[in-house]
């Protein structure tokens, strides 16, 4: 009787300690996991630590964003008088596109703040101060940072990609003034209320494509001194591309080609002879443009 009690105590005992290794090894597995889930979490902050910090500026911090402060003064001599410039044949003109004062003058000076707003977004605004102590909100958009394929989408105010001159501030041209395809076909500079898509090509030749949306806030699209077109969706559009690469170690270049196309509506201007002229219709604008940089 006593060795079948011993026998019996000695199987079950032999059958408990699977179970209890069982127990054991899925503890070990769970303890396991959850060490994974955590460096797997360490991991991906590490990795959106390092794109945020890649895509700002060397100049920002995490709580301050870049300042800039562009003060452009011009001595201009004018053979002609500024007040009474005018393009003849072509809207606008007079002061819209006019030259600019004679002597010196501060020119327009220009604020600009910028910041990433996060891993996916970065913020952009630039004030304009003019010459006649104006101030103006230039550009004001955000541009994500972290979309695939090459793509980036900019929402806001900023100049439109329409030509190669359009989109470059007025303290970095190479002239004090815009050209003159720039002046009577664009008003001088088209800044756009409106959304941009563009998508940059994964090449060693430079390729881009895209496309814009806006309200049509100014001239050709623009209504007279009443301001954009009253209408909700889009008055203004446009499509453009650009190619461009380097030639040896010292010479790059650019070319592109754009479509604008505008829908005004009651655009009024007034000519040098006093009469009131209005236009209501489509307005469409072809531009190709390039450049060829040399630099020793």
């Amino acid at each position: 009787m006593h060795r079948k009690a011993t026998m019996a105590l000695a199987v079950a005992a032999a059958l408990g300690l699977p179970h209890a290794a069982t127990a054991q090894t899925q503890d070990e597995l769970k303890t396991l996991r959850e060490q994974v889930r955590q460096l797997d979490r360490r991991v991906t902050d590490a990795e959106q630590a390092v794109i945020q910090a890649s895509s700002r500026p060397a100049s920002e911090s995490a709580m301050n964003p870049a300042v800039s402060v562009i003060l452009n003064g011009i001595y201009s001599n004018l053979s002609q008088d500024p007040n009474t410039f005018r393009i003849n044949g072509f809207v606008p003109t007079l002061g819209d596109v006019g030259p600019g004062v004679r002597g010196l003058s501060l020119g327009e000076s220009e604020l600009a703040l910028a910041a990433n707003i996060d891993h996916h977004f970065r913020g952009t605004l630039i004030a304009s101060i003019s010459s006649e102590d104006s101030i103006g909100v230039e550009e004001g958009y955000i541009q994500t940072l972290s979309l695939s394929y090459g793509f980036t989408i900019k929402a806001g105010r900023f100049f439109s990609a329409v030509g190669y001159q359009n989109q470059i501030h007025a303290h970095a041209w190479d002239f004090t003034d815009a050209p003159l395809a720039n002046k009577v076909f664009l008003g001088n500079q088209l800044n756009e209320d409106g959304i941009q898509l563009k998508w940059v090509a994964p090449t060693d030749l430079y390729f881009d494509v895209g496309v814009e949306l806006g309200r049509g806030r100014q001239f050709p699209a623009a209504a007279g001194p009443a301001g954009p077109r009253n209408k909700n969706g889009v008055s203004s559009g446009n499509v453009f591309t650009h190619v461009g690469g380097d030639l040896g170690t010292g010479t790059a270049w650019q070319t592109g080609i754009s479509y604008l196309s505008t829908s005004p509506q009651d655009r009024t201007f007034d000519d040098p002879a006093g009469t009131t002229n209005s236009f209501t219709g489509q307005s469409r604008l072809w531009v190709l443009d390039g450049i060829l940089k040399w630099a020793p």
